[in-house]
């Protein structure tokens, strides 16, 4: 049977020159075929990346967590034990793309691209012939008011009034098909994006989508997207694109269940400090409040896992249904 056809979304070259020539040099395994010249093209091709994916599987480097034998949950410390150890793993499942570039520009033009589209969905709503019905009958039961004069009979006109007007509310909010973000929100979400997600595209990777808390994390850079124009990939694909993607990666955080035990600052803890020291202690600590941003900007706590992307790609099998007979 043939082998998958792979659709390279992301291909850090640099990167995998480098370890391409580290293994080649230590281990001068017959099993690399592509020599080491070709990969200071700007550009490897399928084959070689394929080999290089191979071979860093073959050597020990790379732990395939799509094998069926290795499909464990990320909360497994018998897997983060070996995720930890391991140089590069490889995962599959369904990803989102965050591109905090486009993000920030979309910012700038929520509130009057919302306004517009909830505007022109509702503008379709009052043209249909049953909300200009209930407007007519509205307006006809408005009319009888003025005339009657029986208090029992204004009544019960007038809450009809009242339910049908609700109703037409009712019609025209169910129509907004962009939700209202409060200004502040808006402005919030730009001074977070210019001081800590500029240019950053994030990626998340889900290996279990029922289990959407256990994500492997990423930087993707952009000069590494194999297609040149981002916006034609946010068109086809999406943010969150519908088919499984697969992701070879640098394992670069392992985020514990608990406390880190590691901590900077013990150095500190003691009753009397000098001079310098006392100095450098307050530093330290005025900065642990940026410190404290950092960590939330990266999002990187247990059970994720965070890596450095070398590979990224769509996988599709033989379609055997698709071949003439």
């Amino acid at each position: 049977m043939s082998r998958p056809l792979l659709d390279y979304l992301y291909v850090d070259a640099p990167k995998l020159a480098s370890l391409h020539g580290q293994m080649t040099y230590a281990g001068a395994n017959a099993r690399v075929a592509a020599a080491d010249a070709a990969w200071e093209a700007a550009k490897p091709q399928p084959n070689q990346l394929m080999a290089m994916e191979g071979e860093l599987s073959a050597q020990g480097f790379l732990l395939d967590l799509t094998r069926d034998s290795l499909a464990r949950s990320l909360r497994d410390p018998a897997l983060r034990k070996q995720l930890g150890s391991t140089f590069c793993v490889k995962v599959a499942g369904r990803a989102v793309l965050e591109d905090y570039q486009r993000i920030r520009r979309g910012l700038d033009t929520l509130g009057e691209l919302a306004a517009f589209v909830n505007r022109s969905v509702e503008s379709g709503v009052r043209n249909t012939d049953d909300f200009k019905q209930l407007e007519m009958t509205i307006t006809a039961i408005a009319e009888e008011l003025k005339e009657n004069t029986d208090r029992t009979s204004r009544a019960e006109s007038q809450s009809r009034l009242q339910q049908m007007k609700g109703d037409l509310d009712d019609a025209i909010s169910a129509a907004a098909t962009v939700p209202g973000v409060e200004p502040w929100v808006i402005e919030g979400l730009k001074t977070w994006i210019d001081g800590h997600l500029a240019g950053a595209i994030r990626l998340r990777l889900y290996p279990a989508i029922d289990s959407p808390d256990e994500q492997v994390l990423g930087n993707l850079k952009r000069e590494h997207f194999q297609d040149p124009s981002l916006d034609a990939m946010h068109f086809l694909r999406g943010a969150m694109p519908t088919e499984a993607l697969t992701l070879v990666g640098i394992v670069t955080a392992l985020p514990t269940a608990g406390p880190d035990a590691f901590n900077p600052m013990a150095e500190f803890d003691r009753d009397e400090l000098a001079n310098p020291q006392s100095l450098e202690k307050a530093h330290r600590e005025a900065l642990g409040s940026l410190d404290v941003l950092e960590q939330l900007a990266r999002s990187c706590r247990f059970p994720r896992v965070m890596v450095q992307p070398l590979l990224l790609y769509r996988s599709v099998k033989p379609n055997l249904a698709a071949i003439p007979t």
